[in-house]
């Protein structure tokens, strides 16, 4: 369907930037996937130009079917939600002991209920993941980088 006749569908209300975007997972994921064709734009630390954030923004306008326009701003702000959802999933990876997959998140078993229910206490960001898992865990991962971490890990300052 193309943009125009997307747009058609959407009742005028909702056509305006002022009316509140919604975000479904389709629109996350599409907006990911666009991300992960164009990563090779990304600063350091995943950082998008402003012109991706546009393209997004046209992107995700043709596939709207609720809400308000998806502008180049309110994709910027989504990413940087994503990214903050990211980032407490994987320190929750790197530092628990507790496993991980998409679907169910952590999945914390009734034997390690008071380990994660300490680790809670002090990364309440985490306890969304106890049972539910996190759809764009794996496609964040191709684009979001890692950080590294020990005492043997190479840093070029070291030389």
């Amino acid at each position: 369907m193309s943009a125009a006749a997307s747009a058609a569908s959407i009742p005028p209300s909702v056509n305006s930037i002022d009316t509140p975007v919604k975000w479904n997972v389709d629109d996350k994921t599409a907006m990911i996937n666009y991300l992960i064709d164009n990563r090779s734009c990304a600063g350091d630390g995943a950082n998008f130009k402003d012109t991706i954030w546009s393209g997004v923004a046209a992107a995700l306008e043709s596939q709207r079917t609720e809400g308000g326009v998806k502008t180049a701003k309110k994709c910027k702000e989504k990413w940087q939600q994503l990214r903050t959802t990211f980032n407490t999933v994987t320190s929750v990876i790197s530092s628990s002991g507790f496993s991980w997959d998409d679907k169910n998140g952590f999945d914390v078993l009734p034997e390690k209920q008071s380990l994660w229910d300490a680790y809670i206490a002090k990364h309440a960001a985490a306890k969304p993941f106890e049972k539910q898992g996190w759809p764009h865990y794996t496609a964040m991962a191709e684009i979001v980088p890692q950080k590294t971490r020990g005492n043997n890990t190479f840093r070029p300052s070291q030389l």
